[in-house]
């Protein structure tokens, strides 16, 4: 029996079964959701345009047919075009619906791919990303195409096969289902949703974590690549099964949702997600196209689910979030304070997770993307479309020489270092047990021949940045970066004479003793006068340089730098300086305890919490010249007031803290499980 007859066979002996009718009908009603996102990105007219400009022999002029790209291959647009049509050719309020031109028009694409089989040197092409596209253009127009044709489109698509981990299997076997609706087959359909719905669950491997962040590509950090496309499909999967035997647990709904709102939604802030959670995916408007997407799958979320949580879906969709609570993800060494009036993320890396990757001529100078990036948002765009006019040697919050040889860029890169770690503290109404009022982070920083002691104490109003230790054995200036960004309006500082101060613009110079500066919103307390080299010139970059798949044309924006100079082979440098997403002109409450390798320390007079971080057995003179002490190294947290704290052990190595606060000591046993935060009272 021929494949087609087979096919046939199938086709018919399915016609019965209801859940496969329902669930094509409502597959094919989500396809056709995308038409008004593509009109409104694309224009009104984008499918006519695509109609009027095939070429007779089925191709289209601004594909690239030989392109051999790894990432963005162009020859794949060939398809995306089809299926454009595709959904123009079944949508009812589309002018070109059922329209005879449009269905030659799609025939002849499929025919030309069909016979030129194009393949690219990346597999993720050849087994999903064409596959994907071609299942859905042969769903939708299945009755308009020759056997001949659905017979050789299918061979296509079969090579996407079950196999491989997290997102990729999720992919693969959801073509897989697409083609079981095609050829009518229920134990293909039954098999391919069992595979989808096997990543659908908390893992240590690669997929949904415990903290409800999600990795790929190793341990890495993927909210807005992979862990994105996974959210997007679970809820598309989940809406196309609804009302059959196809559906989800409630098991497994409960954790998609948990993902969406315990993970994904700190990630975005006003319409855009955080740069440290877009992988690899550094493009032009990408932070605005992921950060839509979290949105579309919260809108989709809250109509499928149970209306208690509307509310919640609400905030993160119009970014209504109460207070400005902190979370720390420590299976990928990421924590961000995501509120109503800022947002300010920092990402590390560790020996057990990996900072950033190049892959696919994609995040070609992303070296340090996890070397303890910290951004810092108001309006959200103080960063938009920035990247090939930043100096990616001088990220926000780094520790870097001024310059790396271009061999050191490709691959997946760690600190080479088990401390990494931190934790929160306070209750915050409506939010889970791990988000808190305030929190740490902290990494000892081991790369390219430098080694610093970095931590990041989070009050709720504030961050105090620290760094300590800062040494290097290389003939390269090394510097630390308190900020760069598109410069928005003007810059002003104090120096020790007190005086405010304007900096000129289109400068680049050093400041000397400098108390404070502010730019954009933000003001920068420098805990001692700082020498500090400012910077309101222009910078011209190319997104090719970032990705090669993208416009090598000149690409010029206005940037703010502010950066502290260590010198030539510093030995035990360091730096202290407080971030306040406000205007202010003093520290306040904050005050510095200890900024030493072995312990970097700070207290809050006004809510009386010690914040600190042991990177060796210590002691710290605290609160009213109370000592603090501990035999273990570790990040610690003390509530004076209430008599409480909490701490945690970044490497996983002890199974018990001894805690000295002048009032007594206490013996903390550790929860197993690396970095996970203790309570405590003393």
């Amino acid at each position: 029996m021929s494949f087609l007859a087979s096919a046939s066979k199938s086709v018919a002996a399915a016609s019965s079964d209801q859940a496969l009718e329902t669930i094509r009908r409502q597959y094919t009603e989500l396809m056709l959701e995308i038409p008004s996102r593509i009109r409104q990105a694309k224009g009104e007219d984008y499918a006519q345009r695509l109609l009027a400009s095939q070429r007779e022999d089925g191709t289209w002029p601004t594909v690239d047919y030989a392109d051999q790209t790894r990432g963005g291959w162009k020859t794949c647009n060939h398809l995306r075009y089809a299926l454009i049509l595709a959904k123009a050719y079944r949508t009812k309020e589309s002018p070109l619906c059922g329209d005879p031109k449009v269905k030659t028009a799609i025939v002849r694409a499929v025919d030309h791919w069909i016979a030129n089989d194009y393949i690219c040197p990346n597999w993720w092409y050849n087994k999903i990303g064409v596959p994907m596209v071609l299942s859905d253009t042969v769903l939708l127009m299945q009755d308009q195409l020759s056997e001949e044709a659905v017979t050789r489109t299918l061979k296509i698509i079969e090579r996407a096969k079950f196999g491989m981990t997290g997102q990729n299997s999720v992919w693969l076997a959801g073509i897989t289902f697409t083609r079981a609706l095609i050829i009518g087959d229920r134990e293909l359909a039954l098999r391919a949703r069992e595979i989808i719905l096997k990543d659908l669950i908390v893992t240590s491997a690669e997929g949904l974590q415990s903290d409800m962040s999600f990795h790929q590509h190793g341990p890495q950090l993927q909210f807005g690549n992979y862990g994105l496309s996974f959210a997007s499909d679970m809820c598309r999967w989940a809406r196309a099964w609804r009302g059959t035997d196809f559906a989800l647990t409630d098991e497994q709904f409960s954790l998609l949702r948990r993902y969406m709102l315990e993970g994904e939604r700190w990630a975005v802030y006003r319409e855009r997600m955080d740069i440290s959670s877009c992988g690899r995916q550094i493009f032009p408007d990408e932070q605005k196209r992921k950060a839509s997407v979290v949105a579309r799958v919260c809108r989709e979320m809250g109509d499928m689910d149970d209306p208690r949580y509307s509310d919640a879906y609400t905030r993160i969709i119009e970014h209504t979030h109460k207070g400005e609570p902190v979370k720390y993800f420590p299976r990928s060494d990421y924590m961000t304070q995501n509120g109503e009036r800022f947002m300010m993320s920092v990402h590390m890396s560790s020996r057990r997770t990996i900072g950033s990757e190049t892959c696919n001529s994609e995040n070609m100078l992303g070296l340090l993307l996890g070397d303890g990036a910290m951004f810092v948002y108001l309006e959200g765009d103080e960063y938009a479309n920035i990247f090939p006019a930043w100096d990616w040697y001088r990220l926000p919050g780094i520790t870097c020489h001024r310059g790396y040889p271009a061999s050191l860029v490709p691959g997946r890169v760690r600190n080479d270092s088990e401390f990494v770690g931190g934790l929160t503290y306070g209750n915050v109404a409506g939010e889970p047990a791990d988000v808190g009022t305030c929190g740490i982070c902290a990494m000892e920083y081991k790369r390219f021949g430098v080694t610093a002691y970095k931590s990041w104490f989070f009050t709720g109003q504030a961050v105090v940045c620290l760094g300590a230790g800062i040494t290097s054995k290389q003939d390269a200036p090394l510097g630390t970066t308190i900020n760069q960004c598109l410069l928005d309006g003007p810059v002003t500082y104090r120096t020790v004479e007190g005086e405010a101060e304007v900096f000129p613009a289109s400068t680049d110079r050093v400041i000397e003793g400098v108390r404070s500066i502010s730019h954009d919103g933000v003001t920068y307390i420098m805990v001692e006068p700082t020498n500090l080299r400012v910077a309101t010139k222009e910078r011209t970059g190319t997104w090719r340089s970032i990705r090669h798949a993208m416009s090598g044309e000149p690409v010029t924006q206005p940037v703010f730098l502010a950066e502290i100079d260590h010198g030539t082979r510093p030995e035990s440098a360091g730096y202290a300086y407080i971030v306040f997403p406000a205007p202010v002109t003093a520290p306040g409450s904050v005050g510095l305890l200890s900024n030493t390798s072995a312990a970097q320390a700070m207290y809050d007079s006004q809510a009386e919490i010690f914040y600190a971080v042991f990177y060796e057995p210590a002691a710290v003179i605290g609160p009213d010249d109370c000592s603090v002490s501990v035999d273990r190294p570790c990040i610690l947290l003390i509530d004076f007031k209430n008599r409480c704290g909490t701490v945690c052990d970044p490497t996983g190595k002890h199974e018990e803290i001894k805690i000295g606060t002048g009032c007594g000591a206490v013996k903390v046993s550790l929860k197993p499980g690396r970095t996970r935060p203790t309570e405590f009272d003393f």
